[in-house]
Formats: C-alpha cells, sequence, structure tokens
C-alpha cells in the first residue's frame, strides 16, 4: 500500500469517527455511560462536558494528530499513544488490512 493509500483508508476512517463521536455526543446520557464505561469514574466532569458540547457540533480540534508508521517501527502493534508528542501512530500493515473498510481502521482508535 503506497503512503497516499494508507493516508487515503486513514482519512475515511477518520470520517466516520467523527460521525461517531458526533452521533455519541449529541446524547449526553449515553456519551456519560460510554466514558463511564471506558474510564470509570475518575474524570473532570467540567472538562467532560466540553468535549461532548465540542464534539456534538463536529469540533474534533482537540484530537491528537495521527501518523502512519511501519509496522517494524511499532513492533506489530496496530496502533500506539505518545503522550510526550500527543500523537496516535497506526500501522501502515494494519491500514492495508482495512483498506477495502476504511471505517474499521479507526476502531484501533476508538
Amino acid at each position: 500500500m503506497t503512503n497516499e493509500s494508507a493516508r487515503n483508508t486513514l482519512n475515511q476512517g477518520i470520517e466516520f469517527a467523527y460521525g461517531y463521536l458526533k452521533d455519541l455526543a449529541l446524547n449526553q446520557a449515553d456519551f456519560t455511560s460510554t466514558i463511564t464505561e471506558a474510564f470509570g469514574n475518575i474524570y473532570d466532569s467540567d472538562k467532560l462536558e466540553n468535549l461532548r458540547q465540542n464534539w456534538a457540533v463536529g469540533i474534533f480540534s482537540n484530537i491528537p494528530q495521527i501518523q502512519i508508521l511501519p509496522d517494524t517501527i511499532l513492533k506489530n502493534a496496530d496502533g500506539a499513544f505518545s503522550r510526550a508528542t500527543q500523537t496516535i501512530y497506526i500501522s501502515d500493515t494494519f491500514l492495508t488490512k482495512k483498506a477495502s473498510t476504511p471505517q474499521d481502521s479507526i476502531l484501533v482508535l476508538l
């Protein structure tokens, strides 16, 4: 898969994720339930509400940058996150596997 093809697969997956996150944020009860299921009750409720409100209107500027890396660098992981660089890394091999279903490419991130 070329870098352009991997980027296209990722971009299509991101668009799917934005739609999913927006729909989730539009229902406050479902949003809170999903967050609590994933993270427990340890979160800043004011920051979470701000995030939900932004996502509900399609503002996703708080989502970290995403960079495609060779599978060898990620040591066979589908994806990873670096707190130091605030960057999500996703495997080119993973994107290759998901080229026919780009919406699945984002599942590693969600």
